[in-house]
């Protein structure tokens, strides 16, 4: 025997039996990792793990006993032997998977540290795929855990197209829904994710962790988001009509100062380009290049060219400057006050995307010009407006802008990225030990629901073939047209 780390050994079975050398190195408990009838002096602490040396031996589900048999003596002062048959397999498996679990180890660095203690061992290749699964499931054994399903999934294969036709061991089949009688959660953790339920009854039958992986997933639990396309196709940028156009040929005469405000700030008094001709017989202008959009006035420059004042006077007003005897009376004028503001609400949405003036107007250059930083701003002036207060509803409040970037919601990606596959291809889970327990290598998938009990799909322990040409084991294949997936 060879003592690892201070007080915890390992050994063969002859050192188990020497009493005088156990005391001596003061080794009071004694872990047996194999099948049969040990003779163990009385003095001794003792705990056996019924295990064979072969591939395909479960030693994973004994590694927390173990470790908790070996932590509790050890805490008592009390040096623990590990010991098999030869001392270099099982109980091997066994001490390493103490360093993992308390040192927070891989299985290669706790492997190493044996061997400065005990050169000649040699764990069987199953032992190793084992303490692999034990490092990725976090030192812990549960049906949380994906990898550690998937482990005992193949072995419920193996059972099944090996057996007598008995159901097989389901204690770690994944178990969700969770039901009111679960002391723990549902597998796997809490939180939103995608999931499939019946279409008849909506009851929940797996969700994207519950599925296998082959054409349709890529990985478990895909880390970037993918778009989902649209069902109805918006129209392109190339085949869109320009702002530009639609504007500049519309067949209106200005009437009034708001349909002048408008058309002078489109309009341009720009002289044309000049123009040379080409070979071909077509004039066109020096300047032509590639196909440019138009330009567009930015949304604060177009109403820029207003000052407040021809806002709230003659912008208002109406085009007659009849004197004082020939006055409209206040119903007139009232009504004209909406006219005019109807007017300038269309006149200003045009006016805003034309193209600046090439030369300033006399009027402009003798009133200053009224500058807004942003579009809170114009909000707020025409709030403040007393022409438009009085067509204003009493309730209405100025616009105040959002505080913070706006919220973003994450996108769960489809787990059907694939059209052509049949299905949702998932691991047998705890709902569908009724159909199982019969033994049968294939059969029909039924909704849980007692009061629903649809058919859902079929499966078979042998394997099935999605539509992506995806052989996939075992084939347990839920139909997309009998489920919904939502989020």
């Amino acid at each position: 025997m060879d003592e690892v780390i201070p007080g915890l050994w390992v050994g063969d079975l002859p050192s188990a039996k020497e009493t005088e050398a156990l005391k001596a190195h003061n080794i009071y408990s004694i872990l047996t990792a194999m099948r049969g009838r040990v003779t163990i002096h009385e003095t001794f602490i003792r705990h056996q793990i019924l295990l064979d040396d072969t591939e395909e031996a479960d030693i994973l589900v004994h590694f927390i006993p173990a470790i908790t048999f070996i932590q509790a003596e050890l805490d008592k002062g009390r040096g623990v032997l590990v010991h098999c048959q030869a001392g270099m397999s099982r109980s091997v498996t066994i001490v390493a998977a103490y360093l993992m679990y308390t040192q927070m180890l891989d299985t290669e660095s706790a492997l190493n540290i044996i061997r400065k203690a005990r050169p000649n061992i040699d764990p069987n290749p199953g032992f190793l795929v084992q303490l692999e699964i034990f490092h990725k499931a976090a030192y812990k054994i549960s049906r949380k855990d994906k990898s550690t399903r998937m482990f005992y999934m193949e072995r419920a294969v193996e059972e099944v197209m090996n057996g007598d036709g008995s159901l097989p061991e389901t204690d770690m089949f994944a178990k969700y829904p969770r039901t009111p009688s679960d002391s723990a959660p549902a597998t796997p953790g809490g939180g939103p994710r995608r999931r499939i339920r019946c279409k008849m009854c909506r009851q929940e039958l797996a969700t994207r962790e519950h599925m296998l992986d082959h054409g349709q997933l890529g990985a478990p639990t895909p880390a970037a988001a993918t778009p989902v396309t649209s069902r109805h196709p918006s129209i392109s940028m190339a085949t869109r009509p320009r702002l530009g156009s639609l504007v500049s040929t519309r067949p209106r005469r200005p009437s009034g100062l708001a349909d002048t405000l408008a058309m002078s700030a489109l309009d341009t008094n720009e002289p044309p380009p000049p123009q040379e001709d080409t070979p071909d017989g077509v004039k066109r202008s020096v300047s032509d290049g590639p196909p440019q959009r138009p330009r567009l006035r930015p949304l604060i420059s177009g109403v820029a060219d207003l000052t407040m004042s021809q806002l709230s006077m003659s912008a208002l007003e109406t085009e007659d400057d009849s004197g004082p005897e020939d006055a409209p009376s206040d119903e007139q004028r009232s009504t004209t006050t909406f006219q005019a503001a109807a007017r300038l609400g269309r006149r200003l949405s045009d006016a805003v995307f034309a193209s600046p003036p090439a030369e300033t107007s006399p009027q402009a250059e003798e009133s200053p010009t009224t500058h807004f930083s942003s579009s809170e701003d114009i909000a707020a002036q025409l709030f403040a407006n007393p022409k438009l207060a009085a067509i204003r509803n009493p309730m209405m409040t100025p616009l105040t802008p959002m505080q913070g970037p706006p919220k973003q919601f994450p996108i769960s990606p489809p787990i059907l990225a694939n059209p052509k596959c049949s299905g949702y291809f998932v691991e047998p889970m705890k709902w569908m030990e009724p159909f199982l327990e019969s033994g049968q290598l294939a059969g029909k998938i039924v909704c849980p629901n007692k009061k629903c009990g649809a058919k859902l799909g079929n499966y078979d322990w042998a394997g099935m073939c999605c539509g992506c040409k995806e052989w996939v084991t075992p084939g347990f294949c839920i139909n997309r047209s009998k489920v919904d997936e939502v989020v």
